[in-house]
């Protein structure tokens, strides 16, 4: 990694906008981040390298609009070549040709396994890992019908945007409005809340509960599999709610009202699910560690 890279990397950590966008991928790391083991608080305190861990969670959208960072904008989703209403599907053959986030999560992974990393592309790879992890349970950030909604015009609040964006950033906006208008700090009321309803989640979310019981034991050595299990699971949205009754039901409506209420416990619920889940990763990423350096 560039000098020039790494300076990027420590100058925009600092700053924000208020856009799963950047409130999901907190809130998702501050959930995380209350699972931690001792090994993981130490593992994450190195390569944080005293930034708060939801300020690093925000790090890799600002870095895919630079120059530099362009090339990793297709990190960020898969486009998968499904017909939702009617079926919905994420299949890597077929939607994940080159570069997306089905391998760049489990790549990042191996960066922070392996011995001939530095801890500067460590460092790189942390910030990746914990706000991809996020972006996969986005439901339409795992679609390619309309650029994953980015071309379904819609209105919230009555202002004029997309399908994508409100998933991304509108409704989470209003499910956190009650925190108040301070991002980061809506963040943390978030995720305690959500830390706190663990119990309660789980009941309502079959097969979840080795989540909140025990770590699920993350295979690191093959992680494909689990990562196109979630990225299903969520994909599965687009059927089952996104565009349960087609394109033509949202494309230009209002959905700030029962639209949105219907979305507001789906969103809780993968957020929940990405906090828990991307804790069990770096739990079991920093047990393997503390056997080894974490970079040279």
């Amino acid at each position: 990694m560039s000098t020039m890279r790494a300076l990027f990397i420590l100058s925009t950590l600092a700053s924000s906008v208020f856009c799963w966008g950047n409130l999901g991928h907190r809130t998702v790391a501050l959930l995380a981040e209350q699972d931690f083991t001792e090994e993981a608080q130490a593992f994450a305190k190195q390569l944080l390298n005293g930034t708060d861990i939801d300020t690093a969670a925000i790090w890799a959208d600002k870095y895919k609009d630079t120059p530099d960072g362009r090339p990793t904008g297709s990190w960020h989703f898969v486009n998968a070549n499904d017909t939702p209403p009617l079926a919905c599907d994420v299949v890597p053959r077929r939607d994940c040709a080159q570069s997306c986030i089905l391998n760049v999560i489990p790549n990042m992974a191996r960066l922070l396994r392996s011995l001939d990393t530095t801890l500067p592309e460590k460092m790189e790879a942390f910030n990746f890992l914990i706000h991809l992890v996020g972006d996969l349970h986005m439901p339409l950030h795992v679609e390619g019908l309309a650029r994953g909604g980015n071309d379904i015009h819609v209105t919230f609040a009555a202002e004029p945007t997309t399908l994508h964006i409100i998933w991304d950033v509108h409704i989470l906006q209003k499910r956190a409005a009650e925190y108040g208008t301070d991002e980061r700090a809506a963040a943390k009321r978030w995720a305690q809340e959500l830390h706190n309803r663990s119990y309660d989640l789980t009941s309502r979310a079959a097969g979840l509960q080795h989540y909140l019981s025990d770590p699920h034991p993350v295979d690191l050595a093959q992680p494909e599999e689990e990562i196109l299990a979630w990225a299903q699971e969520s994909n599965s949205w687009v059927c089952r709610y996104v565009l349960k009754d087609g394109q033509t039901s949202v494309s230009g409506r209002e959905l700030s009202g029962g639209y949105y209420e219907g979305a507001v416990p789906i969103v809780d619920e993968l957020i929940w699910k990405a906090g828990k889940r991307l804790a069990s990763w770096i739990n079991a990423l920093a047990a393997e560690q503390s056997r080894s350096p974490v970079g040279p």
